[in-house]
C-alpha cells in the first residue's frame, strides 16, 4: 500500500529517494482538505489568476482545466491545480453563498437540510417536556 486509505495521501516508501518530495505532497493535501474552504461551487472554469491555496468545488460540465473533474475539490498549490475525489461525508464551507455542504450520493448538497431542522425541533421540544417535568406542582 502506497496511500492512506481515506485521503490518498502518500507514504514514504523504504528507500525511497527525494523523500522530502513524498512529505510536501501530503502536507499540500493535508492544507487542502482540513477544514476546507472554497471559493465557489458554481465556476465552470479556472480563475484566470487564482491565489495560492484558492480553492473551488468543480461543478459537473466544467470547462478547461477542470474538464473531467466534475464535483472534486481543485486547490490552487504551487502553481497548477490539485484535484481531490471526494468521499461520502466530506463537508465544506463554501465563501460565494456562506454555507455549508456535504458530499453524499447526491453530490454536494447543504448540510442544514430538512433532516438536521427536524431534529434541532425535536431537541427543543424534548428539552422543554423535561424542563416542565422539573417544574414544582401548584
Amino acid at each position: 500500500m502506497d496511500q492512506t486509505s481515506r485521503l490518498a495521501l502518500p507514504f514514504i516508501m523504504p528507500s525511497q529517494a527525494q523523500k522530502h518530495i513524498t512529505h510536501n505532497e501530503a502536507i499540500q493535501a493535508l492544507d487542502a482538505l482540513v477544514q476546507p474552504v472554497v471559493s465557489s461551487r458554481t465556476m465552470v472554469s479556472p480563475p484566470s489568476l487564482p491565489l495560492e491555496g484558492e480553492a473551488h468545488v468543480v461543478p459537473m460540465g466544467a470547462t478547461g482545466l477542470w474538464a473531467g473533474h466534475g464535483d472534486e475539490i481543485a486547490a490552487w498549490q504551487s502553481g497548477a491545480w490539485s484535484f481531490f475525489d471526494p468521499a461520502p461525508g466530506w463537508q465544506v464551507f463554501c465563501r460565494a453563498d456562506r454555507t455549508q455542504y456535504v458530499f453524499d450520493s447526491a453530490g454536494w448538497v447543504p448540510l442544514a437540510g430538512v433532516g438536521l431542522l427536524a431534529a434541532l425541533m425535536a431537541a427543543v421540544q424534548d428539552l422543554s417536556e423535561r424542563v416542565e417535568a422539573l417544574e414544582p406542582m401548584p
